[in-house]
This record gives C-alpha cells, sequence and structure tokens, in this order.
C-alpha cells in the first residue's frame, strides 16, 4: 500500500470514528435535536498540522454543529535536514496526544470560568476528546474572527473588497480590541490550579534566561543572514533585558498562541478565544508580545511593505489591547517593548531557517517569501528598538 493510500484509509477512518462519536453523544450534547438527528460530516479546512470538519446536526426541529479537530504529525517537530538548529523560546517537542489534551482542558477552564451571558466574553463549548484519534469535538461558533476584521480594515481597496464579498465580515468596533486585552488578563489571572497547570514547567522565568535567549538569536542570525544589524539588535536587547525586566518576571499560564486569529468576534465586539495551548508558565508579556507582533506582522503588512495599515491605525489598536490588559494599571511600555523585540528575532529566525535548505518549487516559494519578510522584519525590529531606548 503506498503512504497516499495508507493516509486515505487512516483518515477515512478517523472521519467514521469522529461521526459514530458524534452520533452516540448528540443528544447528550443537545437535548433539544431528539432521539434519532440526522448526522453530515463536512472537511472544513486542511491545514499541515491538523484537519478541521463541520458535523452538522438536523432534528426535527433543531439544527445544531459541532467542529471536530484533528491534529496529526508531530506539531513541534523540527525538521532541520542536517542543518543546525534555530534557536527557540520553546525548548521541547510534544506529540499530538500531549497537545491534544492540553488543547482539550485549555478549553475546558476557560469554557468553566466564562460565566454565561458575559458582557465581554464568550466561551467555545468543549464537547468531547478521543485521544486514540488525537481529535477534539467543540460546540460551532458562527462568527468572524479578529483578523477577519481586521483585513476588512485594510488601506489596499482590493482585499477590503474581497473580505466583504459574500461575507457579513465587517471591522470590528473599538471594544473588540479592549476585551481582547481584558480577557487575556482575565485569562493570566486564573488560578493555575483551574487550568490543569499546577505542574507546568516555567520559562524565561528570570531577565537572565530572556537576555541569554537574545544572545543565541543574534547568533544564529549574524551567521545566517550575515548582517550587522542583527548582532546589534541583539546585544541592544540582551543589555535591555538586564535594565528594564525584574530579575524575576510576572509568570502565568500562557495561552501559547494569542494572536487574532484564534479570537471571535461577534456584531457587540464580544470575544471568544481558542486554540489555547495551556503548557508553560511564561512571562505575562510573551502572550501579550505575541499579539502586539501578529499585528505588524500580518501578511499583507509584510507582502504589500507596510501599505496595507497605517502606523497610527496600529499604534491606537495596540493602545486599546494594552488599555483592556491593564486597566488604571500603568502601561510597562520598556519591558514590553525589550519582549517584542525577542518575539520578533524569534519569528525572524523561523522565517530563515524556513527558507534554508531544501529543493523544488517549495523551496523557491519560501525563498521568495523570506525576501519581504527580511526587509520588514529587520525595519519593525529597529523601529522597536528605537522605542526602547527611548523608554
Amino acid at each position: 500500500m503506498s503512504s497516499i493510500d495508507d493516509l486515505r484509509v487512516r483518515t477515512e477512518a478517523v472521519e467514521r470514528a469522529i461521526l459514530e462519536r458524534a452520533a452516540a453523544r448528540a443528544t447528550q450534547w443537545f437535548p433539544g435535536l431528539g432521539p434519532s438527528p440526522q448526522l453530515t460530516l463536512t472537511p472544513l479546512s486542511i491545514r499541515p498540522r491538523c484537519s478541521l470538519y463541520v458535523v452538522a446536526l438536523a432534528g426535527d426541529h433543531v439544527r445544531r454543529a459541532v467542529v471536530a479537530k484533528v491534529r496529526r504529525g508531530e506539531a513541534d517537530a523540527d525538521p532541520t535536514g542536517g542543518r543546525p538548529q534555530r534557536p527557540r523560546l520553546r525548548k521541547t517537542a510534544a506529540g499530538v496526544a500531549e497537545l491534544t489534551a492540553l488543547e482539550f482542558e485549555g478549553l475546558t477552564s476557560i469554557y468553566e470560568s466564562v460565566p454565561a451571558g458575559h458582557p465581554q466574553f464568550g466561551a467555545v463549548r468543549p464537547l468531547d476528546h478521543m485521544p486514540a484519534e488525537s481529535v477534539l469535538l467543540m460546540e460551532h461558533v458562527s462568527a468572524p474572527t479578529l483578523r477577519d476584521g481586521f483585513v476588512a480594515e485594510s488601506r489596499l481597496g482590493a482585499v477590503r473588497r474581497l473580505a466583504y464579498r459574500g461575507s457579513s465580515t465587517r471591522p470590528p468596533p473599538q471594544r473588540a480590541w479592549l476585551n481582547a486585552g481584558a480577557w487575556l488578563r482575565s485569562y493570566h489571572d486564573l488560578p493555575p490550579a483551574s487550568q490543569g497547570a499546577v505542574s507546568q514547567p516555567a520559562r524565561q522565568a528570570t531577565s537572565a534566561e530572556v537576555a541569554e535567549r537574545f544572545s543565541a538569536y543574534g547568533a544564529f542570525l549574524t551567521e545566517r543572514v550575515g548582517s550587522r544589524l542583527v548582532g546589534r539588535l541583539a546585544a541592544g536587547g540582551a543589555e535591555a533585558a538586564t535594565e528594564v525586566l525584574p530579575e524575576h518576571l510576572p509568570l502565568a499560564v500562557g495561552h501559547g498562541d494569542y494572536v487574532a486569529r484564534n479570537i471571535f468576534v461577534d456584531h457587540g465586539g464580544r470575544v471568544t478565544v481558542f486554540d489555547p495551548m495551556p503548557r508553560w508558565r511564561v512571562p505575562r508579556y510573551e502572550d501579550l508580545c505575541r499579539f502586539l507582533v501578529g499585528l505588524r506582522l500580518s501578511g499583507l503588512q509584510v507582502l504589500s511593505h507596510g501599505s496595507a495599515y497605517g502606523q497610527t491605525g496600529l499604534a491606537r489598536r495596540e493602545t486599546l489591547f494594552l488599555s483592556g490588559y491593564f486597566g488604571e494599571e500603568a502601561i510597562p511600555y520598556a519591558a514590553l517593548r525589550c519582549y517584542q523585540l525577542l518575539i520578533l528575532l524569534d519569528k525572524w529566525s523561523a522565517l530563515v531557517d524556513s527558507a534554508g535548505g531544501g529543493n523544488g518549487w517549495r523551496a523557491a516559494v519560501r525563498e521568495r517569501v523570506r525576501k519581504p519578510g527580511d526587509r520588514y522584519i529587520s525595519r519593525e525590529a529597529g523601529r522597536v528598538a528605537a522605542l526602547l531606548h527611548r523608554s
């Protein structure tokens, strides 16, 4: 049997298992469906590390939908092809079984912590976990993401028209950015025990560890990119880490991928967050700065060389988000800029590493994407470094 045939057989087996589980528990999940609802499985999205399906359930007078997320492969694998491994903020890999279990725990803790009818936050309802198939089942949320709304705010007319076509997506209300910050603060403030994370290990818990990561990124990028600018940025970041960060950083269980594409927004600006990965206790700055860097490094902004969004608009969204997180507290801009620079170097290293090695059209595409990415990340890192030194 060829590898393609083997993949098809395994895929069909997983799809059957999803339908069987949904059929067995549909009336438990949604009592109003009646005794024998009709089920239909439809592929929603096929990604390198997971596949998404929608299971439509139709009863006599009620219709519901369930999303099935199927992980595959080693989600944190680092195929180097014999090249030196790039530095990472995450130190160890995890298999799909562990990641699936962690995500289910994360969704459960969020669902249990958000009261029904909360004016700012919603919650994805986790329904089931199928460990043998590395499958999560959760109730479908019918709403655009914050990223969808962000795309609809682009200054590129053709992109805006494409975002609107056949969709109800519109620019999100300002309160959505405030609520995104407030949600993250609420999540960080949850007791670790409620997130199943009492024994989770810590990463970058001290300023010395952060400074060491700056040095590692500087050495890697200087060798691979050959730019003196990288060395100066990394050295400046390492120095700033010891000056502006506390010796022991404020830690919280991290979301792991807190970015606009993982946040649903309803028409009133209420936010519902998904894809949690409560695997580590990390500096609170990490989730905050992944969100900020994600806005600045959106694909549209990088490929348009910064034309998709103006600096004033980006700064306004950042201010709303940070105000939502910190409320009446002073915003620690110096510490945030230091950590933004660290995450920019991490993303730059990933971009450089992904383009290295390999043959064929995929390698050629990666190399073509790398060139504008290099220039844009370099410029953005310089901007953040300049702000950091003025803090």
